[in-house]
């Protein structure tokens, strides 16, 4: 989560830069911040993702069909979970736990949203094809991209908008139009 973090840092000041209405600078790494997230990674995600691992395989063994879709589908159930451990152990980090009631309220769902377009085919994946020692770290490498957007969502202020979720809200008001 710390490199995702780092990737993510860089892109917000990229985009930044980017707007007409800034001054270039130059690029500033906010350490503490990288801090958190490899800490909520080392100790929340990492032990979350192997537990959940271990336990889908021990009550749906297997990598034939069935077996991969209902890992699958307990998988994205379990996702706001996995999210809302994530934001909690942030803001806990960073002394804001006040605001952790509302972080869930207004972002577990949008962030489980944009996982859920991708997510069940890097899982269906990682089930069918990767022994099940392995799955985590198989996670991991898929993560580190995951991780980007996860360390965007969990570090963004209140005041921002998230722009993939006006992306979906654009998408399906123009599709219930038509």
């Amino acid at each position: 989560m710390g490199f995702g973090d780092l990737v993510c840092q860089g892109l917000e000041q990229q985009t930044t830069e980017a707007s007409p209405s800034s001054t270039t600078k130059q690029w500033s790494w906010n350490a503490d911040r990288s801090r958190i997230m490899t800490t909520t990674g080392f100790f929340i995600s990492a032990p979350w993702s192997h537990l959940q691992h271990q336990l889908l395989e021990r009550f749906v063994p297997g990598t034939v069909g069935s077996a991969v879709a209902k890992k699958v589908a307990l998988s994205m159930a379990m996702a706001p979970i996995s999210i809302s451990l994530l934001f909690t152990s942030v803001l806990v980090l960073q002394g804001e736990s006040e605001k952790v009631v509302d972080k869930l309220s207004k972002d577990v769902l949008p962030m489980w949203l944009v996982g859920s377009t991708f997510m069940p085919i890097v899982l269906g994946v990682n089930f069918r094809y990767v022994p099940v020692r392995h799955r985590p770290l198989v996670a991991a490498l898929y993560g580190s991209v995951w991780s980007v957007y996860s360390a965007y969502m969990a570090n963004k202020k209140e005041e921002e908008e998230e722009p993939v979720l006006l992306a979906v809200r654009r998408f399906t008001t123009a599709a219930s139009i038509t």
